[in-house]
């Protein structure tokens, strides 16, 4: 649990008699949306580098074939030329 959201979860003022509406502090609240911000950022440059891999790997005849053919490969090495050569072997 990040720092943050430990601070929410802890200074948090009970506002209505059933405990259903609570209040917490506005900076509270803004940390946890800037952390929320930033893990979306990361999450959406994961799925984009994931699409990548997956878009090499289905243009380079490498999907089906054993799990070692794609790590083999690295990063600055991915272009179709690559694939196709890894097609032929």
């Amino acid at each position: 649990m990040s720092k943050a959201e430990e601070n929410l979860r802890i200074f948090r003022e009970q506002i209505d008699e059933h405990g259903i509406m609570v209040g917490v502090s506005r900076q509270a609240l803004d940390e946890v949306l800037s952390e929320l911000a930033e893990l979306q950022a990361k999450y959406d440059a994961l799925e984009a580098l994931l699409i990548e891999v997956a878009n090499i790997a289905h243009h380079g005849g490498l999907i089906g074939k054993d799990e070692s053919d794609l790590l083999r490969l690295t990063l600055p090495y991915w272009d179709i030329a690559e694939c196709e050569k890894l097609q032929r072997q």
